[in-house]
């Protein structure tokens, strides 16, 4: 079938997207369950090696197993990473979502807390294991 006119080129056809229109108070959630999921894990990939790691390479110091240079950096390499893919996500949320980077923050804050304080509980634990193997 020929247009009218005699215009024998095909029809062009203008794809227009169509964005999603997202109440803002979803987005908060979005932002603030985000926050807790990557916080969970970038404060978990931070803490938990620096803690763990630390009795161990200074055992191996002791015992001169190994050189200094090589246990701090393999200790220090994991939350240094962790810690710059941390700091882009803040920066990426507060430029292009400012609106709702405090629910991202509150979310990170709820989970910096809870990793501390399991840390300082799981140290508690460490610490009473430790004197009582003192004691014994």
């Amino acid at each position: 079938m020929v247009p009218s006119g005699g215009d024998r080129r095909a029809p062009c056809f203008t794809a227009q997207r169509e964005f999603v229109k997202i109440d803002p108070k979803y987005l908060d959630i979005v932002a603030f369950v985000s926050g807790l999921g990557f916080g969970l894990v970038a404060f978990s990939q931070i803490a938990y090696p620096l803690v763990t790691l630390i009795p161990k390479v200074r055992r191996l110091l002791e015992e001169n197993r190994h050189q200094r240079s090589v246990l701090v950096s393999l200790l220090l390499i994991a939350p240094a990473i962790w810690l710059i893919v941390l700091a882009s996500t803040i920066v990426l949320v507060y430029r292009y979502l400012p609106a709702h980077s405090k629910s991202y923050f509150f979310g990170l804050a709820i989970v910096l807390f809870l990793v501390l304080f399991n840390l300082y509980k799981r140290n508690r634990e460490i610490e009473d294991d430790f004197i009582y193997r003192l004691k014994n």
